[in-house]
Order: C-alpha cells, then structure tokens, then sequence
C-alpha cells in the first residue's frame, strides 16, 4: 500500500507502484517538475560535491606531502641515497592499486555512510604517524599501509557521484572533486612551506620540526575533517536527510529510471567481468592512466624539479602553487562545458595537446621560465583530461554494481 499526495492532503492508493516507495513515504504519481528535481540538485551541490571535494583534497595532500617533505629535510634524516625515494613512491603505489576494485566491491555492499569516512580517518592517522618515522624501512612500511587506506579513496568517491547525479551532470561535479587535487597540492606548497618552520617540539626521543611537522599537521587536519564526514556523509540519495520525503523519492527515481536498473544489487562476478572486457572502459582506463601518471608524479617531484631550477626549497614551495591553481579553475570550466554541451571526447581532445607542448619544452629547453610555464601547460591538460575520462568511462559502465567496478578498475589501471 502506498500514499498518494494530492493538495496538501496524503491519501492512501493501494494501487500505487511499490517501486516508487522511499522508506515509509511513497509518492504516486512517477513524475515531477523540473524545478523540483533543479532543487534537489542545488542541494546536492551545496552539501554533497564540497563534502566528498574537501576529503579527496585531504587525501590528495596526504599523498603529495612526501615530495614537500623531500625538500624539507627528509632526504638526509633518512638517508634516502640512490633509488631509495622511487621505491617509496612505488611501495605505496602497488599496494593503492591492489585495493581498489576491492574496495569499491565493499562500498557498493555496505554503503558510503561510515565506509568512506572511516578510510579517510585512517589515512589521516598514518599520515600523522609518518612524522614519527626513523628509518628507511620505517618510511617504506607506512607508505604501504597509507597506500591501503588510500587506494579506495579516489574511485569509491568517484563511485560515489555517479549515485547522487544523472549522466549529463557528472562530469562538471566530478571535475570539482579531481580538481581538487590541483587546489591541495596548491595548498600543500603553502601548508609545507609554513609547518617547515614552526619551531621543533616533542621529546628527547623524537623531535618534530621540518619534514616531520609536515606530515603530523596535515594528518590531524585530515583526522578532524573525517569527524566531520562521519556526521554528514550520507548513505544514499533516498536517505539523505538534508532532502524531503518527496525530494528522497525524486532523487533515487531520477538515477533509477536513467539507469533501468536496481541501486541495491549486490556485486557479483559478471559485473566484474562487464567493466573489465568492456571496450569503452579500457579506453577510458588507458587513457586516464596516461594523465593520472602524470598527475600522481606532478605531487612527488614538481617541488623536486622546481628547485632543481635553481629556487630555494621555500621558494620552490611557494612557486609549485600557481599552476595548481589554473589548472584547478580551468578543470572546472572543461567540466562545466562538457555537461552543458553533453560531449566528452571533443574536450579531451583539445586539451591533451597542451601537455605534450609542455613535457616537449621541458624536455629540450633550457630556459627556466619557459619551463616553468610549461609546468603550467602540462597541470592544465593532465588534471582537466583526467577527471573527463574518468566520468566518461563511468557514464558508460551501465549498472551501479559494474560502475562500482568501473571506477575502481579505472583508477587501478592508472597506477599500473
């Protein structure tokens, strides 16, 4: 039995589609107004999109802090000769990649509520923990474990999305979240080349100053960010509590009926086989792995490269925040673009060719500030590509429980 809204009345109608019940509440008539669902989509990106941008900003800046604190001290406390920093770079990586298909199987499961929160207060703690480290192999096993926690960040948010917005939407509100990893690592520059000086403290055993004030500073904000998250992240679009019951209907109907499919299927085995041999997301895969390598290498050696030109590390700091900035803006207005014209591939396309200009001059320039602007060239392009593939290729996964693995496939793929 369901109820039927009719003025400002409620009546029974015991012939009314179950499918159309949310919780207690069901709505009788399947149609709605467009201001209403423009409403629901307001909401969504006044709570929902800054709420998930601001965790992924955390976890992008937990994961970037290592090239900062490279230049901060951390090379010679550690003693990291030779190849010893690329292999903690590449310790956390294999174990990010091997997490996150995965992780993305346990979110769809269990829902986002307490999942995504939970490996965001766990990252944060082993980001802190990291200022404590005194070894080499020290660094290399919490780099492991922060890879763990990290790996189901970045698709399970991407995942995420895709549950609240309908096709011709993602990818602008996507492009925010992607874009900001540009805005933390703006912001690590500013945040490293501050706690490097804030004066030593702790004990005789272990004094916390340069490097080390680094990781323990941005691992606690991260901790309390997380709180935050436990409070406020919702487990669906029908559940959310900032909606009304009509607007909870509205908002699970509207990606329901897009989809024509169930948003409570469980992840079986022939979901994971049709995200892995689909055409579409391979493609998509192998071409956000392009972008994604270099964005993920832009947080752990751009503050190396820009003092190689010749800067001091606070101003090679202070100098990494600029392109992060207008990549950060200019990947927004190629996701904005891209949904109110309801094309993908036409941007992708013409933003690729700045990054080879810009690795073309890095690599046979010998001008600083020709370099320089194309670090500028090579942010714009890599960062704007890699939210845009990755929307599209959810787009085109189909159901929720093969988006699910899209997305975490997508992001593993990347890394490899």
């Amino acid at each position: 039995m369901a109820e039927k809204e009719q003025g400002r009345k409620i009546i029974v109608d015991s012939t009314a589609d179950a499918d159309y019940a949310i919780g207690s509440i069901a709505v009788g008539h399947p149609d709605w107004e467009p201001e209403e669902e423009a409403a629901i989509r307001k909401k969504f990106d006044f709570t929902v999109t800054p709420l998930v941008t601001v965790l992924y900003m955390s976890c992008a800046i937990d994961r970037a802090n290592v090239g900062n604190a490279r230049i901060e001290g951390m090379t010679d406390d550690l003693d990291l000769v030779g190849y010893r920093y690329n292999i903690i770079l590449t310790v956390f990586f294999i174990f990010y990649m091997a997490i996150e298909i995965p992780s993305n199987v346990i979110l769809k499961n269990i829902g986002p509520r307490w999942y995504l929160p939970a490996l965001v207060f766990s990252f944060g703690l082993v980001s802190l923990c990291t200022a404590f480290v005194q070894s080499y192999a020290s660094m290399i096993v919490v780099r492991a474990i922060l890879g763990i926690f990290e790996g189901g960040a970045m698709p399970g948010i991407a995942f995420f999305l895709s549950c609240f917005y309908k096709k011709s939407e993602l990818f602008f509100r996507m492009s925010i979240f992607i874009a900001s990893s540009s805005l933390a690592s703006s912001f690590g520059g500013l945040l490293a080349a501050g706690l490097a000086h804030v004066p030593p403290w702790g004990t005789g055993a272990i004094i916390v100053e340069r490097w080390r004030n680094i990781f323990f500073f941005e691992g606690l904000i991260t901790v309390l960010l997380s709180i935050v998250a436990f409070i406020f992240m919702p487990q669906s679009p029908g559940t959310y509590r900032f909606l009304t019951p009509r607007q909870q209907y509205i908002a699970t109907e509207r990606i329901r009926r897009e989809n024509k499919n169930n948003h409570e299927e469980k992840v079986t085995r022939m979901h994971v086989q049709r995200a892995i041999f689909n055409i579409h997301t391979n493609v998509c895969a192998w071409c956000f792995f392009c972008t994604n390598s270099a964005v993920q290498g832009f947080g752990a050696f751009i503050p190396t490269i820009l003092r190689e030109f010749g800067w001091t590390s606070t101003e090679a700091q202070l100098k990494s925040v600029p392109p992060y900035l207008v990549a950060c803006c200019l990947t927004i207005t190629l996701g904005y673009l891209s949904d109110r014209t309801n094309k993908r591939g036409v941007f992708m396309a013409g933003i690729l060719p700045c990054s080879i200009i810009g690795f073309s001059i890095l690599r046979f320039s010998s001008n600083v500030n020709a370099k320089y602007a194309a670090v500028f060239l090579n942010a714009i392009a890599c960062f704007g590509a890699s939210s845009g593939f990755l929307s599209w290729g959810i787009n085109n996964a189909g159901s929720p429980a093969v988006a699910a693995i899209a997305s975490g496939y997508m992001v593993e793929l990347s890394i490899k």
